[in-house]
């Protein structure tokens, strides 16, 4: 349950690759720390994303260790669980996509 609740969390994150130098690291953070207070900047991340929240670094590391490297046995349940439900459990092409969206009534 940790793993899909998890997953379903991350949105779209940014990081510093292991090994930046923790003065960096605290200028990425204290500038995160200041956009996020900046009105004009959530009324236009809420744009993009109406739930849009901002999230720590600290809490950024817990959802990609959580969901990084999940276990086969985990997988092929959540894959069994989109088959069972009429989903599909790898992606679609491009032509099962556009075939899906026609039936739908919508562009693609």
């Amino acid at each position: 349950f940790a793993f899909w609740s998890k997953l379903n969390e991350i949105d779209k994150w940014y990081s510093l690759p292991p090994g930046t130098p923790q003065d960096i690291v605290d200028a990425y953070q204290l500038a995160w720390s200041q956009l996020v207070e900046d009105e004009e900047f959530l009324r236009r991340a809420r744009q993009i994303s109406e739930d849009f929240r901002p999230v720590s670094g600290a809490e950024v590391q817990q959802l990609a260790a959580t969901t990084a490297y999940p276990k086969v046995e985990l997988v092929a349940y959540m894959d069994e669980l989109r088959i069972r439900n009429g989903l599909p459990a790898e992606p679609l092409s491009d032509e099962e996509l556009d075939l899906l969206a026609r039936e739908n009534g919508l562009d693609r």
